[in-house]
């Protein structure tokens, strides 16, 4: 009889046990499922939570100001960087974006069209306000007398006429040099900055130029020779300037259209062009001055034509 009241006991307690473990392990599996069930909500939650209208567009105003081209396009005017070698503009027979039926990227800025048309416009309010001017400079070339008249205006007015249609021819001159640059493959110089420390680096050339002819002239009592020469030079340059200027343009923005033609060449032999002009015009007022003295075939050979000559050998040996 003991032997079956422990039996049972046992028996009742194996039934405890058993039970206690089965809901022990109900219970786990329900705190997993709960757990799990939090966290996927949570992820769904924060995926998914939207931005108040305040927050949003601070965010993307940020953003873009940070990583957006907004930063680039604000600076990219002021970026310069130094070529290290020539990038070849020939194009490329083995890629495809090159055949006439994909869109290529022009080489042409806007920049070099909006300088242009500042030259156009400069050039109008110099026909403006200084009439009779731009009228004695053209006749100047065909008769003497006109150029004297010129002389003369420039003792009774002021200088200003003079000094802005020197600019006019600085400046012309100055894209030719610039298109010189990119159509010799310094295509990564094709920019507003470069066109402006160009045309400080050559107009402070040429201010140390006038310098030395002005010291050397007056020491010898010869400046009135050096004051009429300064006048035909700014009348070649007026003159040249008018003619090239659509020349330039139209051999910017087409030069993609030109690859079988070497426009680097044609571009420097127009500068040289210009320069040799200019030198003959000055040797021929020489002689219609009466200026055959010693001192002014010295000034003229030392400080007008030489100096153009060591230029020239300079290029021809970089060539």
């Amino acid at each position: 009889m003991h032997q079956a009241v422990f039996y049972r006991m046992k028996f009742i307690f194996s039934i405890l046990w058993i039970s206690l473990q089965f809901f022990g392990v109900l219970k786990a599996q329900q705190l997993t499922f709960d757990s799990a069930n939090q966290s996927v909500s949570i992820q769904v939650d924060t995926s998914v939570r939207k931005l108040s209208w305040p927050e949003y567009h601070a965010y993307k105003f940020r953003d873009s100001f940070k990583i957006d081209s907004l930063k680039k396009l604000m600076y990219a005017p002021t970026e310069f960087t130094l070529p290290q070698k020539r990038v070849a503009v020939s194009p490329d027979p083995f890629n495809p974006f090159n055949h006439e039926t994909y869109l290529r990227v022009a080489q042409g800025r806007f920049w070099f069209f909006g300088l242009s048309l500042f030259i156009i416009l400069y050039f109008l309010y110099y026909r403006a306000v200084f009439v009779k001017q731009l009228e004695l400079r053209f006749k100047s070339f065909i008769k003497k007398y006109y150029f004297e008249d010129l002389i003369r205006e420039q003792k009774v007015s002021s200088i200003a006429g003079s000094i802005h249609a020197y600019i006019i021819g600085l400046l012309v001159f100055c894209q030719g040099v610039l298109l010189y640059i990119i159509t010799s493959e310094y295509v990564q110089l094709n920019s507003l900055l470069t066109y402006i420390l160009a045309l400080v680096f050559v107009a402070a050339i040429f201010v140390v130029h006038y310098i030395f002819q002005f010291a050397f002239t007056s020491s010898l009592e010869t400046a009135e020779l050096w004051k009429r020469q300064i006048q035909r030079q700014i009348n070649v340059n007026l003159v040249f300037s008018i003619v090239m200027l659509p020349v330039f343009v139209i051999t910017y923005y087409n030069g993609s259209k030109l690859q079988e033609i070497n426009l680097s060449l044609i571009v420097l032999s127009i500068l040289i062009l210009w320069i040799v002009a200019r030198l003959v015009i000055q040797l021929l007022g020489l002689f219609q001055d009466n200026y055959r003295s010693f001192v002014s075939i010295l000034y003229f050979c030392t400080l007008e034509a030489i100096p153009y000559f060591l230029l020239f050998k300079y290029i021809k040996s970089t060539l």
